[in-house]
């Protein structure tokens, strides 16, 4: 299940809902400024991350009976995997991407 999070602009700047920017461009502006970013530092590489969430939406799949949300967590596992599989390969020394 994918959770939205609303972005806080911060205590001082002037709500904005998603896609008003282009109504009120000073306060869009003013907003996009005083936003903060919350940044953390990864103690894991996104392969390893997304392997490791793979193998929890199995091990929690193994669990449940048959039906949509058991399929839906196998399916998860399955694009975690091929994710980081990607990932691998898009990292590879070997790998150039296309000139533009």
């Amino acid at each position: 299940m994918v959770v939205q999070r609303r972005h806080d602009p911060g205590p001082g700047a002037p709500y904005l809902p998603p896609g008003a920017g282009f109504l009120f461009p000073e306060a869009a502006a003013e907003a996009q400024m005083t936003a903060t970013r919350k940044r953390t530092k990864q103690t894991q590489s996104l392969q390893e991350r997304l392997l490791t969430s793979a193998d929890k939406a199995r091990e929690r799949a193994q669990s449940m009976p048959p039906g949509k949300p058991r399929d839906m967590l196998l399916r998860r596992a399955m694009q975690d995997e091929v994710t980081s599989s990607l990932t691998d390969w898009l990292s590879a020394p070997g790998y150039r991407r296309p000139a533009q």
